[in-house]
């Protein structure tokens, strides 16, 4: 849901891939998405880049990201754009759940309010 939502926040189209575990999403051929509620390291960064290569470009979503900066990978890590989560839309999709949980009872229970 998170992915999903995140996705459609930044302009991509919202489709995980069964091939790359990494690509939540796409904007174009070579653009992806990649959304995780982890903060990630340096070490993990170039795991990623590594997977996504030269020629693609993955725009990560995240909690927040240690050892670099965001200057700094975006020079060690070019293929690599990094964004951290906002907060508020974590507020705004909790209380999107809450709402469609109870609109799924009062539909399970023929409207009633419960």
């Amino acid at each position: 849901m998170l992915a999903e939502a995140l996705a459609k926040l930044e302009g991509f189209t919202y489709m995980p891939s069964e091939n790359h575990w990494w690509q939540h999403g796409y904007s174009s051929e070579n653009d992806f998405i990649y959304v995780t509620t982890q903060s990630l390291s340096v070490e993990q960064l170039q795991v990623l880049s590594d997977e996504v290569g030269a020629g693609r470009s993955l725009l990560i979503c995240c909690s927040a990201w240690r050892g670099i900066t965001a200057d700094q990978a975006a020079e060690r890590f070019p293929n690599l754009s990094l964004k951290k989560n906002p907060q508020n839309d974590f507020e705004t999709l909790r209380m999107g759940t809450r709402r469609l949980q109870l609109e799924r009872r009062q539909f399970a229970d023929g409207g009633r309010r419960t």
